[in-house]
């Protein structure tokens, strides 16, 4: 028995190394917020800005961009580009492995987790909701977003009167998820959920993408309104909801290419 568990270990151990040299370079990589509290920001920058999944080659480079307070930034770029991981980049989901991003020449480091939060709202391709009310969806484990606030913000979103119109309105129990509800009514309460704690900088992950006419409308409404008030990054392909950007770059092979006069 001591020889066969020798022996295990022996197979074992390789791997092992492998893992204990993953946990040092996700702890040397973690975020690590500073106590700054900030509550909203005239200016984004990126500078420089790198990220590499290990030690392979970088996912984004050199990218510099600014991004400015009420703005709409459209980003467009085929498969593979590094939209996503610029994305997690700018939401703190990954801190750049080179260059830095700026809130006002602040590191956004130094910026409290709490103070982020309440800053950053992200609306995914894919709404992911829970087996709750729709109510509960909307303020999502946040005491402080009230039920006034979660229809506040499903008025915003396009998807108020929908909900209503259920039997049980706000209070309406959905599924596993999200069942229930159509899927632009889901992705709707993905964006009223955002906008409850009334975010400065909300990024929009292909927010069209599976949407039917209806509900792409809808979302559409919802972003011009939003113009001006809200700093808005939206990846997407379809030209309807690149139309309401005050500018588009593109992504190729990890970089930001923006067009002369941008």
């Amino acid at each position: 028995m001591v020889q066969s568990s020798l022996q295990q270990i022996s197979e074992l151990a390789p791997n092992l190394a492998k893992l204990d040299d993953r946990v040092r370079q996700l702890e040397a990589t973690r975020d690590q917020p500073g106590s700054v509290d900030r509550t909203g920001f005239d200016v984004i920058e990126l500078r420089d800005v790198g990220y590499s999944y290990d030690d392979r080659t970088p996912a984004i480079s050199a990218i510099d961009l600014t991004i400015r307070r009420g703005e709409v930034l459209g980003i467009i770029g085929p498969s593979g580009s590094g939209k996503s991981t610029l994305l997690q980049v700018l939401l703190r989901l990954r801190l750049p492995t080179t260059g830095e991003v700026l809130l006002d020449g602040l590191d956004y480091t130094e910026i409290s987790a709490a103070a982020w939060t309440r800053l950053v709202a992200v609306v995914p391709q894919e709404p992911q909701l829970i087996e709750a009310s729709i109510a509960d969806n909307i303020a999502f484990l946040r005491p402080d977003v009230s039920r006034v606030d979660a229809e506040r913000a499903a008025e915003a979103a396009h998807i108020a009167g929908e909900i209503r119109e259920l039997d049980d309105g706000f209070d309406t129990a959905l599924g596993p998820r999200g069942s229930g509800l159509s899927g632009g009514q889901k992705q709707r309460v993905a964006f009223a959920r955002a906008l409850a704690g009334n975010p400065q900088l909300l990024i929009l992950d292909e927010p069209t993408s599976a949407l039917d006419a209806e509900s792409e409308r809808r979302v559409r409404e919802t972003i011009a309104e939003l113009k001006g008030r809200v700093t808005l990054v939206i990846v997407a392909h379809r030209s309807s909801t690149l139309e309401v950007c005050d500018r588009v770059v593109s992504m190729a092979a990890g970089r930001v290419q923006i067009p002369d006069g941008a």
